[in-house]
């Protein structure tokens, strides 16, 4: 029972990977982060075949690198980056933000996503070096994508 639910999951989790990395790509080609190539459709089918060829050399070499254990690592270094930034973004956006009158707010105010964030960082901490050495990169690589948005017209500009 154990086993067809673990490969459930994963198949689930793989299944949500090739659908939407693509995707996310696309999207973020379209903003003017990134290549423009990734952002075209493939004429006939309307897919992002730039972008779905990009996410599967990137996610080749990952699947052969190493074993499940690191991989699965990975990933949890990959999640804990994006939930950390989403913890920190609840108090900036209820600041910046109007929220309506009726709106549901969270008692504590900002303890609890600052507490989030804080978590965050200690589950982070119990990676190997190596995986967050490799978190530490893909960030790296994201954020040059990010401050070197492209113009309109294709040229690229300080974001």
């Amino acid at each position: 029972l154990m086993t067809v639910g673990g490969a459930l999951s994963i198949l689930g989790t793989n299944s949500n990977t090739v659908l939407a990395g693509p995707r996310y790509l696309y999207a973020l080609a379209q903003d003017g982060f990134g290549p423009a190539a990734l952002a075209t459709l493939h004429p006939r089918y309307r897919t992002p075949t730039v972008a779905i060829l990009t996410q599967t050399a990137i996610a080749l070499p990952l699947a052969f690198s190493g074993s499940f254990e690191v991989l699965a690592t990975l990933s949890v270094v990959a999640r804990l980056a994006t939930y950390f930034g989403t913890a920190l973004a609840v108090p900036v956006l209820r600041r910046k933000l109007q929220a309506p009158a009726n709106a549901f707010r969270i008692p504590g105010g900002p303890v609890i996503p600052l507490a989030a964030a804080a978590l965050c960082v200690v589950f982070a901490l119990s990676a190997e070096r190596e995986n967050l050495f490799a978190g530490a990169v893909a960030l790296a690589v994201g954020f040059v994508l990010y401050r070197f948005q492209r113009k309109p017209d294709g040229k690229a500009a300080l974001g």
